[in-house]
C-alpha cells in the first residue's frame, strides 16, 4: 500500500466518523466535543506531526526529512514549531470538550477563530507553496479537508447563543 493509499484510507476513516457523530448530534450531548477531536486529530496528523517527524529523519529515512540538511539551530526551530502547534491543538480540544461543551461563549469563539486560523493558513500554503495533491503531485490534502470539515461541523451545530451575547 503506498503512502497516497493509507492517507486516503485515514482521511476516508475521519470521513465516517464525522459523518456518524453529525448524525448522532441531536442524541449525542458531547458530539460537537468530539467534532473537533477528529478535526484537530486529522489536522495534527498531517501538519504538526508530520512536521516534527521531518525535524528528526534524515532524507535517507524519508525524501522530506531535513535532519542533516538543515543547521541545528534550524532543526530546533522547526521541531519547537511542531511541537507547540501540536500543544496548541491538544489545547483546543481540551476548549472543546470542557468549556465548549458548557456553552461558554469565549470557547466557541476561540475554536472558530482556530479554525479560520487554520483554514486561511492552509489554503494559503496549499494555493502559494505545495497544493497538498489537491492541484498536482503529492497528497495529503485529504485528511486537511477532513479535520476541516469536522471541525466546522462542530462549529455549525452549534447554538448561535454560543456566539453571541443575549439581550440580557
Amino acid at each position: 500500500m503506498t503512502n497516497p493509499q493509507i492517507f486516503a484510507l485515514w482521511a476516508g476513516l475521519g470521513l465516517v466518523v464525522t459523518i456518524a457523530l453529525v448524525v448522532a448530534a441531536r442524541r449525542v450531548e458531547k458530539a460537537r466535543g468530539w467534532l473537533v477531536i477528529v478535526g484537530l486529530v486529522m489536522l495534527a496528523g498531517e501538519e504538526p506531526m508530520l512536521t516534527w517527524f521531518w525535524a528528526l529523519i534524515g532524507p535517507g529515512g524519508d525524501k522530506d526529512g531535513m535532519s542533516g540538511l538543515i543547521t541545528t539551530a534550524a532543526q530546533t526551530h522547526v521541531m519547537d514549531t511542531a511541537i507547540l502547534g501540536f500543544g496548541l491543538y491538544v489545547f483546543m480540544g481540551w476548549i472543546a470538550m470542557t468549556a465548549f461543551l458548557r456553552g461558554e461563549r469565549w470557547a466557541a469563539k476561540v475554536l472558530a477563530a482556530g479554525w479560520f486560523l487554520t483554514a486561511a493558513t492552509l489554503l494559503a500554503t496549499s494555493l502559494t507553496l505545495y497544493p497538498r495533491g489537491l492541484f498536482g503531485p503529492g497528497y495529503g490534502w485529504d485528511s486537511l479537508a477532513v479535520g476541516l470539515l469536522a471541525w466546522g461541523c462542530a462549529l455549525w451545530l452549534t447554538p448561535a447563543r454560543q456566539f453571541v451575547r443575549s439581550g440580557r
